[in-house]
């Protein structure tokens, strides 16, 4: 009878732990923005190695800009430890390619069609900007796959909005100096592309991200609504002094979540 009513008793603690509660060392992997989690960046010739960044969370640091390696690195250690991932991939793309307006344009964006379209300008289709993003398209569901012959549980964790200051931030960043300076533009000179069509090439990438989640048998993280404005930039407060980043203090908000893994609210 004691035997039975341990196994009973444990049965209805395990019963009474609330669904979604993430495992113990979540493995943090990914891109830049992963530092706001704690990560550590590292150089183009460092080895894969996990580290301990948080209360609950490691992370695999590694070469950079990754490589084969390094994701393979990730399949084999979490698959042996048996570790959820929290996986941060790219996000800066619609800064690096639509930032500073060559030709203006602008384009329906199919996951809501009622968002304005910038008048007089050349309206294109949205496959044209989701071609442009190939590496969601494509690279991100390579990687997932593997995560998941591994059978490893994966979180694909959204990536932050656009800022409302940016310009003001163009001199922060050596990537964007350098590209105005190819095409003979400084900070003062160049013309950004209005902030809507920011926005909207950002929730671009959040669909890629969820798209390549749903069919690759991950679970997508969408960015936290509590680190948005209303007007759907990010808050100041949890912005890094550069053009793309978010800072520690949103990182910690994201753990948070992560740790809970209670619906997300602001």
């Amino acid at each position: 009878m004691t035997g039975r009513f341990y196994i009973a008793t444990l049965k209805w603690i395990l019963d009474r732990k609330p669904q979604g509660t993430p495992m113990a060392n979540m493995l943090i992997a990914g891109h830049s923005h992963s530092y706001c989690l704690g990560l550590p960046s590292a150089s183009a010739d460092a080895k894969p190695e996990v580290v301990p960044i948080a209360e609950g969370f490691d992370g695999l640091i590694g070469p950079w800009p990754r490589t084969e390696v390094y994701w393979d690195e990730l399949v084999r250690f979490a698959k042996a430890e048996r570790r959820e991932v929290g996986l941060s991939f790219l996000g800066n793309e619609h800064h690096a390619h639509f930032l500073i307006e060559r030709a203006p344009f602008d384009f329906v964006l199919s996951s809501d069609p009622s968002e304005q379209i910038e008048s007089g300008v050349p309206v294109v289709p949205e496959t044209l900007v989701r071609g442009v993003f190939k590496n969601h398209r494509d690279e991100l569901p390579r990687i997932l796959k593997k995560l998941s012959d591994g059978e490893v549980n994966v979180l694909v964790i959204g990536t932050p909005p656009p800022k409302k200051n940016i310009a003001d931030l163009l001199t922060t960043e050596p990537f964007f100096i350098k590209k105005l300076e190819s095409v003979g533009l400084n900070a003062d000179s160049a013309k950004l592309s209005p902030a809507s069509l920011q926005l909207k090439l950002w929730r671009v990438i959040q669909d890629l991200l969820e798209e390549a989640s749903m069919t690759s048998g991950a679970t997508f993280f969408p960015y936290p609504t509590a680190l948005i404005s209303d007007d759907g930039f990010l808050r100041p407060e949890y912005s890094r002094n550069d053009v793309t980043h978010a800072n520690a203090a949103a990182g910690e908000k994201i753990l948070q979540l992560l740790r809970n893994r209670t619906e997300i609210v602001a």
